[in-house]
């Protein structure tokens, strides 16, 4: 009933039936996975992380549900300020999905950058800039940033060009045009 409650996006009924559940055994140790999923929608990072987190504890989990679980745990990390710890959650996550979440691969790409990591921070990067949005245009930015840092200017110019032709963000286009 939970999980019904879930599908059709009554939260508040589908947070109150998972909390209610034994998490000891199949079906109920799949609550947290929901719980995370519904804290996440409301913005709560905290409870998401460490509902997340508990999850990720447990043995027995299917591969999909703890990729899953990785990229909450790191999205949520990076919204609460630690973009740091936010990268090994973010990086499991993307090794175990064929196809990852846009925001998974800019929040982690920014992170690396913050840490130091060009290199890295490109190559995450790289697939959010093909996106005709805002996210697209600012990964397009940082891949700029990024490869200035590592001396590769053409390319660097290639990166700045194309953030400050997209006119999602005037901020992120001032920003290219400077750069640029």
């Amino acid at each position: 009933q939970g999980y019904i409650a879930y599908a059709e996006s009554r939260y508040d009924e589908a947070r109150r039936m998972f909390g209610a559940v034994d998490i000891s055994t199949a079906p109920g140790n799949m609550a947290d996975y929901y719980l995370a999923q519904i804290y996440y929608h409301d913005g709560d990072f905290q409870k998401t992380l460490t509902t997340a987190r508990n999850l990720l504890r447990r043995s027995g989990i299917e591969p999909a549900f703890t990729a899953e679980a990785n990229r909450l745990a790191g999205e949520s990390l990076y919204q609460l300020g630690d973009g740091s710890a936010a990268i090994g959650y973010l990086r499991k996550y993307v090794a175990a999905t064929e196809t990852p979440e846009p925001s998974a691969l800019y929040i982690l790409g920014i992170s690396q950058y913050g840490n130091g990591d060009y290199q890295d921070a490109v190559a995450s990067l790289q697939p959010v800039s093909r996106l005709n949005d805002a996210m697209g245009q600012s990964a397009s930015l940082y891949i700029g940033q990024a490869l200035m840092k590592t001396g590769d200017k053409d390319a660097a110019l290639l990166a700045f060009d194309k953030a400050l032709k997209m006119p999602f963000d005037e901020g992120v286009r001032e920003a290219a045009y400077y750069n640029y």
